[in-house]
């Protein structure tokens, strides 16, 4: 396999031989690079004629112990940013905020920090609240990066926001639980298990909480069904056509 990789590289018109390789790559401790650039070919020639040869590779830790040796670095060297502060110019050009990914390690203001009993009540009180029209336009806005005046409108599908509800995840558990956790339509178990819609999601709106219209079935036996990724719909554009 490894010899096909490099079957094109033609006859050893460079003078390779293991004594010049051996003496480069493992006595003068050379990368594959600086060989390459000794013998004026290039890398592929280098690691081709290597393989060829069968002379051994190095480990990691080799590499290591001569990279360390050239450059006179004493092994447990203390890294360049040990002292310094987030302030320091030197460690702030790598540690510019990202808006919407919070920050990792003590450039994150709650870094060694907890919540107080007073927040964490709060937080446990918003949970599952739905928030007004303005707090989710702000959200909106602070999601999509964007100026306050370019704010176009939500992004997310009507359904899709219908979809990942408070109400609909309590529909869809109660369906779970009325049903025992098993699929209705065959006897498997531990399995990947969907709520399904008896009469259609999109065709009965009012119909959509409504325990009685919903069952649980198993991935396999939910692709089966006729509402399946809008079979009903992909159905009915056929026979228009």
């Amino acid at each position: 396999m490894m010899m096909e990789k490099y079957k094109n590289l033609g006859k050893n018109k460079y003078g390779i031989t293991s004594e010049l390789l051996f003496n480069l790559y493992k006595e003068k401790g050379l990368s594959i690079e600086q060989c390459a650039r000794y013998i004026g070919c290039s890398k592929r020639t280098v690691n081709y004629w290597i393989d060829k040869l069968r002379i051994k590779r190095r480990s990691r830790s080799e590499s290591a112990r001569i990279c360390r040796v050239i450059e006179n670095i004493p092994k447990g060297q203390p890294p360049w940013n040990k002292g310094l502060t987030k302030e320091d110019s030197r460690v702030a050009k790598y540690s510019k905020p990202n808006p919407n990914k919070s920050l990792p390690g003590f450039l994150n203001g709650m870094f060694g920090r907890t919540h107080s009993k007073e927040a964490r009540r709060k937080q446990a009180v918003n949970k599952g609240r739905k928030f007004s029209f303005e707090i989710r336009k702000k959200h909106s806005i602070t999601l999509q990066n964007i100026p306050f005046e370019k704010w176009d409108g939500f992004k997310s599908p009507k359904m899709t926001r219908i979809r990942q509800s408070s109400e609909y995840r309590k529909w869809r558990q109660a369906v779970f639980e009325r049903d025992h956790f098993r699929c209705q339509q065959c006897p498997t178990k531990g399995v990947h298990l969907r709520a399904h819609h008896i009469k259609s999601f999109v065709e009965f709106p009012e119909l959509r909480f409504d325990v009685n219209n919903g069952k649980t079935l198993c991935l396999t036996c939910h692709r089966k069904t006729e509402t399946y990724g809008g079979r009903v719909f992909k159905d009915k554009k056929k026979k228009r056509i």
